[in-house]
């Protein structure tokens, strides 16, 4: 039949069989196909399928229709936001419905439409990924597809990416924004090194994760954002602080990470970005964007203008004392606010800032009670996997200040790896007996046992 329709229609067979591909990896295990999504999700327009529709969008329907058949038939081992962490699902279902309401104020209500969409399909990736996510070497997996979709990124951003000279300088990968792509490659920084110092892998694996982290970071050189050096600084910074006993090597990769980035900036990078780093200015209009930002909370504290309704309201802020340089992204071409903690109390007010925040804090505290909970009962790989989690959340918190990446997927999907940690560290016996190991051991210690018993009767 896809011989017949390959004749007919040669895209859409290709887009049937990718689509029978990704089905059957996720029906038979979830969390490759988890890993797999989030690969394809950083790769966002590649490839193009049926109508525009991205292989990762089909990929996240199809996770999403497993999750609801595995809850349909109560599957074993899968795992309930609702049941083991009530109170981080009443916050998430709170940010989501307190969001939704604002369109009830909303100037252009039409406006609202995209990103409450988009919020609401991170919520079930939160409880998707989260019911998946059995144990450590489940994240460790995610850890693996971020990484290697980094990479490929890079390499297909060089290969067939814009000419330097077209993007003023900047390295521009396939299908993504130069600050978004910066960020997402400070986080896969901080997934490579933890998949290269995890025991028990080979010295050829840990020198390809640790290739792949060098490439990620000289990516976040080349695309010359400020936002994402800023965020690589700040990851730097919380490395050294939770490596504990080798704070010493962290200490001296990042003075080398410095020194590095010193060298390229001062004589290797192209005088456009060297200039955009050195001299900032008014962050492209950002300054201006914020202040309107911040007019905007001043006059709708409590409700916000609209989820949304950011770019629409914008101009209505500007006729009040204080200078603004760069009206044009407010009047001509009116942009989001640039920064996810001021657009989200613009658009949903103070409280609706309070739930997002609330969500991120309870995702550090996540990190840092399972790494102290897996070293008291000595599991490695989940130690090393909630103080990457946790660096990569830190570069996401700060980067975000420059960015409108409030509702952008790979941050919840970062929330829900940190919502899973915990309750994997709490249960250590659970996962030791559901292992394939821990299986072999009760055979070969029951057997003798058995044995013994049936030879017992017998003699009775």
């Amino acid at each position: 039949m896809i011989g017949a329709l390959a004749a007919l229609a040669p895209t859409t067979a290709v887009g049937v069989t990718l689509g029978l591909v990704l089905l059957l990896v996720t029906v038979v295990r979830p969390v490759a196909g988890l890993a797999l999504f989030t690969y394809l999700a950083i790769l966002e327009t590649t490839p193009l399928l049926l109508n525009g529709v991205t292989a990762a969008k089909l990929l996240g329907v199809l996770l999403f229709a497993v999750w609801l058949g595995a809850v349909a038939v109560n599957s074993a081992g899968l795992r309930h936001l609702a049941v083991e962490r009530p109170a981080v699902l009443a916050v998430l279902l709170l940010f989501g419905v307190w969001t939704t309401l604002s369109v009830v104020h909303a100037s252009e209500p039409a406006a609202s439409g995209p990103p409450l969409m988009r919020l609401w399909m991170d919520i079930a990736l939160v409880l998707v990924a989260y019911a998946f996510l059995t144990d450590a070497r489940a994240k460790l997996t995610v850890f693996k597809g971020w990484a290697l979709g980094t990479v490929t990124a890079v390499i297909a951003g060089l290969l067939f990416g814009p000419s330097l000279s077209a993007t003023e300088g900047r390295f521009v990968a396939v299908g993504t924004d130069p600050n978004e792509f910066a960020t997402l490659s400070v986080a896969s920084i901080a997934f490579c090194v933890g998949l290269a110092i995890t025991r028990g892998r080979a010295s050829v694996e840990r020198a390809l994760w640790s290739l792949f982290a060098v490439i990620a970071c000289l990516a976040v050189f080349l695309t010359g954002s400020r936002g994402g050096l800023v965020a690589l600084a700040a990851a730097a910074v919380a490395a050294v602080a939770v490596a504990q006993r080798r704070r010493g090597r962290a200490l001296a990769a990042v003075i080398v990470l410095c020194g590095l980035a010193v060298a390229y900036f001062s004589a290797i990078a192209p005088p456009e970005v060297r200039a955009r780093i050195i001299n900032p200015g008014s962050g492209t209009g950002r300054t201006d964007l914020w202040t309107v930002a911040t007019r905007m909370i001043e006059a709708n504290p409590l409700l916000g203008v609209g989820v949304g309704n950011f770019p629409e309201e914008a101009g209505r802020y500007l006729l009040v004392p204080g200078l603004l340089r760069e009206t044009q992204f407010i009047v001509v071409d009116p942009k989001v606010a640039h920064n996810a903690y001021l657009e989200v109390a613009a658009e949903t007010g103070l409280p609706g800032l309070a739930l997002f925040v609330a969500l991120l804090g309870i995702a550090f505290a996540s990190c840092r009670r399972a790494w102290l909970r897996a070293e008291a009962i000595g599991d490695r790989h989940l130690a090393v996997a909630a103080r990457a989690l946790f660096v990569a959340l830190v570069a996401y918190a700060v980067a975000i200040v420059w960015l409108s990446q409030q509702y952008g997927k790979q941050l919840w999907l970062l929330l829900a790896l940190a919502f899973a940690l915990p309750d994997l560290a709490a249960a250590p016996d659970r996962q030791r007996a559901s292992s394939p190991q821990a299986s072999q051991r009760r055979r070969r210690w029951t057997a003798p046992r058995a044995r013994r018993r049936a030879a017992t009767a017998t003699t009775r």
